[in-house]
């Protein structure tokens, strides 16, 4: 509870990725955001609007984000509300 979780992830300029953090414990609000080395953040997502077939309204994706230079990124999640739960983070190229 209360936690945020941080991911680092080494991307290259150019590279399109969608970052999804699905709720698979069925009891949270997923928020989520990538961030440059310097801390800025790059994206960000609270409720999906893709309509992605694996994904809950309340599930969080940032959909095909173009990194804009190569280097390591921190991707995090955190629950809106600050509860405990389990959360599925994906990330896929292209």
């Amino acid at each position: 509870a209360n936690t945020i979780f941080e991911y680092p992830i080494q991307l290259e300029a150019g590279d399109v990725v969608t970052i999804s953090a699905q709720d698979v414990s069925f009891s949270l609000d997923p928020f989520l955001w990538i961030k440059n080395l310097d801390g800025d953040i790059l994206a960000q997502n609270d409720d999906q609007t893709t309509a992605g077939w694996m994904l809950y309204v309340l599930d969080s994706q940032i959909y095909q984000l173009t990194i804009p230079e190569t280097g390591e990124y921190t991707i995090a999640i955190r629950d809106f509300l600050g509860r405990a739960g389990r959360i599925r983070l994906t990330v896929v190229e292209g």
